[in-house]
């Protein structure tokens, strides 16, 4: 492991520098961070631009405006809000969010447009597409996204469930894909290939089979090989 000034770098066989503020690698694969940051892991490197960009599983995505979440091998480009993509399809949301997975890709125009297994059936009610192949969701509240063979009931803000597995996120964001679900209490729990992590003030990265829980700052962690951060940074 290499420490430079405040954080010490450490992953499988590579050796990354930071340039300004934070540089991640781990298995196999280094990066190189421009001004905010930069989480690369599973043999795959990104580079973010505004925010953050999120990657796993092989697969880099750039962020544009908020938020990119991808996994599962397919990147995604969000616009504006949100585009929520996972089992290797990639959607493009327009207005509002656009909900795609299990090979199948839809576009919402307005309010809502629910997909999942496969194909897309549409049905108007009242605003919100409702699609249908196997399984039928009734949205309760504000939000039920369902897709995979797996209905999800959204209680106040977001449930995002795909892949065999539902998710019930309590406050702000519970993001799941890969068969695994994941409870985010304070923030955000980023959670993708097969392992589930619960963050408790800030933010804990997770994937590629070994969770890590972040104490006081940042504890980054894939590829099967965990760290604990003490004072600043532990990579």
């Amino acid at each position: 492991m290499v420490r430079c000034g405040c954080i010490t770098l450490q992953s499988v066989g590579v050796t990354g520098v930071r340039t300004k503020s934070r540089t991640l690698q781990c298995g196999g694969m280094a990066g190189v961070r421009t001004k905010s940051r930069t989480l690369q892991c599973g043999g795959m490197a990104g580079v973010r631009t505004g925010r953050r960009t999120l990657q796993c599983g092989g697969m880099a995505g750039v962020r544009t405006g908020r938020i990119t979440l991808q996994c599962g091998g397919m990147a995604g480009d969000r616009t504006k809000s949100r585009t929520l993509q996972c089992g290797g399809m990639a959607g493009v949301r327009t207005g509002r969010r656009t909900l795609q997975c299990g090979g199948m890709a839809g576009v919402r125009t307005k309010s809502r447009t629910l997909q999942c297994g496969g194909v897309w059936q549409g049905l108007e009610l009242g605003g919100e597409l409702f699609s249908v192949v196997v399984w039928q969701g009734g949205r309760t509240g504000r939000r039920t996204l369902q897709c995979g063979g797996m209905a999800g009931v959204r209680t106040k803000s977001r449930t995002l469930q795909c892949g065999g597995m539902a998710g019930v996120r309590t406050k702000s964001r519970t993001l799941q894909c890969g068969g695994m679900a994941g409870v985010r209490t304070g923030r955000r729990t980023l959670q993708c290939g097969g392992m589930a992590g619960v963050r408790t003030k800030s933010r804990t990265l997770q994937c590629g089979g070994m969770a890590g829980v972040r104490t006081k700052s940042r504890t980054l962690q894939c590829g099967g090989m965990a760290g604990v951060r003490t004072g600043r940074r532990t990579l």
